[in-house]
């Protein structure tokens, strides 16, 4: 299956659901009425953030033009450093808008770096998952004018980029996870809108669903989700979980009350929120 199906009204591709059905199912900007407050803000956050004189902004670890990393330091040079890979349905968002959420970890004693990646069409969700590979990689053994010395990798994202993470975790480096409303089974996804830019090829379907094909890993994952989220990214989060649980992987998975889609970011922004915590 290569996910190129449009599939008729009424005429069911998922679990029941006909095309436009499954597409409204993963369509949080729609779900959410504010959804372009939540990234205005974002937007205006982050450029302050970014402006801030302690950053380390566009380290390049790739050839790409979205091969950046902006890496924004607290004081304890050895403190852990958690990693953020930024969503957008792999197509979508640029790691600039998530700079903000730099602010929660840095207080809370973390170094934050902000992953940038090639987006769809111009790259396949195989080689983005390669260029996350590569940029932890270089983030473990950078040294130079950052002069960091974290004491452990933690590596996280929402959204796409929390399937990113997830897949990510096989990375040597990496001793745990924290995904927030990620996707762990691309089949949906190729059989929707999303799929339009992306373009999933059959093996990418198999390989890069961490619920079909279970990464090989030994760092402890947190799945997060918001409890107002659609039940397809509740399901997506609670299906993998189950999956990994009896597999014998270290994974948790929590529901946050009162949160969707855009306002659980707040829940890492905050020093004291609870994916900071986590």
């Amino acid at each position: 299956m290569t996910g190129e199906q449009t599939g008729k009204s009424g005429q069911a591709v998922y679990r029941g659901m006909d095309r436009p059905t499954l597409d409204a199912a993963y369509n949080n900007t729609e779900a959410v009425a504010d959804s372009a407050d939540h990234l205005a803000r974002w937007n205006k956050d982050s450029a302050l953030y970014r402006g801030a004189p302690k950053g380390y902004l566009d380290i390049e670890y790739g050839t790409g033009e979205r091969n950046r990393i902006d890496i924004f330091p607290c004081a304890d040079k050895a403190a852990p450093i958690f990693c953020f890979i930024h969503g957008g349905y792999w197509q979508r968002n640029s790691k600039e808008v998530f700079n903000f959420l730099a602010k929660g970890p840095n207080k809370a004693g973390m170094h934050f770096a902000n992953i940038g990646y090639t987006l769809a069409p111009t790259a396949g969700l195989a080689t983005i998952a390669g260029e996350i590979d590569t940029a932890i990689d270089h983030i473990a053994g950078m040294t130079g004018d950052t002069r960091l010395n974290p004491s452990k990798m933690i590596i996280g994202g929402w959204s796409a980029g929390a399937h990113l993470a997830v897949v990510a975790s096989t990375n040597r480096h990496v001793s745990g996870v924290l995904a927030i409303s990620g996707i762990y089974n691309l089949e949906p996804i190729a059989l929707s809108y999303i799929n339009d830019n992306l373009h999933l090829t059959t093996e990418e379907i198999e390989t890069l669903s961490p619920s079909r094909h279970l990464p090989d890993t030994n760092a402890s994952i947190a799945l997060v989700y918001g409890a107002e989220e659609l039940p397809e990214l509740r399901r997506q989060s609670e299906e993998f979980a189950t999956i990994a649980k009896d597999k014998g992987i270290k994974i948790s998975v929590t529901g946050l009350k009162g949160h969707n889609h855009y306002t659980i970011l707040d829940e890492l922004a905050d020093p004291q929120g609870s994916l900071t915590k986590a």
